[in-house]
C-alpha cells in the first residue's frame, strides 16, 4: 500500500495565484520599463516579457473557481 501526501490545496491555489501575478507584472514591468530605460529591446527580451505575461495569465485565471472567475471563457459568447 502506497501512501500519498496530503496538500493542502488552499495553500497551492493561493501560492499559483501569487506566482501567476507576479510573473504577469515582472514581465509587464519588464516590457514597460526596459522600453523606457534602452529604448527599443532585442527580440528576445519582448518574447520573454511577452511570453511572461501570457503564462501569468494563464495561471491567475486557471486558479480561480469557475463561479467566480472574471477572466473570459468560451462560453461567454452565446
Amino acid at each position: 500500500m502506497s501512501q500519498s501526501k496530503q496538500r493542502d490545496y488552499p495553500r497551492l491555489a493561493k501560492r499559483g495565484f501569487l506566482l501567476g501575478l507576479g510573473l504577469f507584472l515582472v514581465g509587464a514591468g519588464g516590457a514597460i520599463g526596459g522600453t523606457a530605460l534602452f529604448g527599443t529591446l532585442p527580440a528576445w527580451s519582448n518574447t520573454l516579457f511577452t511570453d511572461m505575461e501570457l503564462l501569468g495569465i494563464v495561471l491567475v485565471c486557471s486558479r480561480r473557481s469557475s463561479s467566480e472567475s472574471s477572466c473570459p471563457s468560451s462560453s461567454d459568447n452565446h
